[in-house]
């Protein structure tokens, strides 16, 4: 099992003020979500991060949460590359941790994270990218998927004529290109831990292959109902994204 460190996030009086943009489900939207959660966060929070972001000699927190992506291929973090998502069998409709690859997968590296910073809040900045990063990246539908077809990057399908695949829609097409109102967290309590994200992401993987159609062309008209979804869907991992972090430096 891979219980979070953080407890009970939501009973955390924080607001989310700021307003959310996403390009693509990359570097920017992870910088997006990771800015708006910082916007929202106590100064005494804030500070924490600050000190931690001069560490790894990045600007912003936002501009942090885009590095693990960036060194997920380098010999020093190829191991990093299951964190990012978990699969599960074509006909799983739980998620469970026993889902969880042997090299790891997106809920062990969460909790790992976590008690990382927990254990080391002024010094680990590497664990506080991960959290960040991976925080958004549990959000996103197709890193809880199946694994028969790695996570939709087998399943092609079109988009105004190009080719491309499933992932790389909802990691590209999808996030809304507006901004979002980020609100207060008490909107969302009840589901408090990453297994109970990875549901929420599943339950709607599940939904989008139900109505997938082999070779299926999509525009821009097709995505807008996928695209609200999101726009709700990134404003949650940034409201949990905050609470989770102050539960851990204000501890």
């Amino acid at each position: 099992m891979y219980p979070l460190t953080v407890r009970s996030v939501f009973a955390l009086p924080v607001l989310l003020l700021a307003s959310l943009t996403a390009d693509a489900f990359g570097y920017r939207t992870h910088a997006q979500v990771c800015d708006a959660a910082y916007d929202s966060l106590p100064a005494a929070v804030q500070q924490h991060i600050d000190g931690l972001v001069g560490l790894s000699g990045k600007r912003t927190f936002g501009e942090l949460c885009g590095w693990p992506d960036d060194v997920r291929k380098e010999d020093d973090f190829r191991h990093t590359g299951r964190w990012h998502y978990i699969n599960v069998p074509r006909d799983s409709t739980r998620v469970s941790t026993a889902h969880c690859h042997r090299d790891g997968c997106v809920l062990s590296a969460l909790d790992s994270m976590s008690a990382r910073l927990t254990a080391s809040p002024d010094k680990d900045w590497q664990a506080l990218a991960f959290f960040g990063h991976l925080v958004a990246d549990i959000h996103q539908p197709l890193h809880v998927s199946y694994e028969d077809d790695r996570g939709g990057n087998d399943t092609r399908v079109r988009y105004d004529g190009d080719r491309t695949n499933l992932h790389a829609l909802w990691d590209n097409q999808i996030p809304p290109r507006r901004p979002l109102a980020v609100h207060s967290a008490a909107e969302y309590a009840g589901a408090t831990q990453p297994l109970e994200w990875a549901q929420e992401s599943l339950d709607k993987t599940r939904q989008i292959y139900a109505h997938y159609r082999r070779g299926q062309s999509f525009t821009q008209a097709d995505i807008q109902e996928e695209q609200q979804w999101m726009q709700q869907r990134l404003q949650l991992a940034a409201t949990r994204l905050a609470l989770a972090l102050t539960a851990i430096f204000e501890d």
